[in-house]
Order: structure tokens, then sequence, then C-alpha cells
């Protein structure tokens, strides 16, 4: 539709300004796996090939994810597919909800009272 790709078109300038940023950050696995936190990663089984095993190779590193694929879906995946995308993600929420859990180690450094 145009009015969408318009919005999207207009965004461009900027996010090509912010790759750059993004790129140049370092990450390494061990920082990955320092994540102590429920993670959904969501990918469409209609996605390429790079973007599915990047999300299989996090889901491997981080000790609490969980990895779901969304059948034909690409990487537009919570335009295209909004419903399945929700349902994924209120299931995650209840499931991590329950007992909630604070990282002392990212808590204190930041002034934040434990």
């Amino acid at each position: 539709p145009p009015l969408p790709r318009l919005a999207i078109t207009a965004l461009m300038p900027r996010v090509a300004e912010e790759w750059p940023v993004v790129l140049s950050a370092p990450l390494r696995v061990a920082d990955v796996a320092a994540l102590k936190v429920p993670t959904l990663l969501l990918y469409g089984t209609a996605t390429n090939r790079a973007s599915r095993r990047l999300a299989q190779l996090l889901a491997a590193v981080l000790p609490q994810a969980t990895l779901a694929g969304v059948e034909n879906a690409d990487h537009r995946l919570p335009v295209t597919h909004a419903s399945a995308v929700y349902r994924l993600l209120a299931a995650h929420f209840e499931r991590h909800s329950a007992a909630p859990q604070r990282d002392q180690t990212l808590a204190a450094p930041l002034g934040v009272p434990a």
C-alpha cells in the first residue's frame, strides 16, 4: 500500500545513519550468554536462511531463550502475522510473569535498589 510504503521510505535515511553505530558495537558470544532473562526469539519460516540461522544461534547461546518460527512469515512477521506474534508473546509473558526475578548485577550499577 502506498501510505505505509511512504512512511517506511521516509525513515530510511535515519536507519542508514544508525547502521554504522550498530555494526561498530562489539558483541561477543560471552556477552550474549551472560543475559539471564527469558528471551523469545521469533523468526518467519519464509524469511532468508541467514536470519533463521541467526535466531537459531542466539537461541543456542542465550540461557533462557525460546525459539519459535511463524509459519509462512518473512522478516515482516509482526506486521503480516500479527495475531500469531501476539499469541506467542502473550504465552511467553504468561510463562515468565509468575516468578519475577531481579538480576542484581544489572540493578547495582544503575543505582536501582535491589
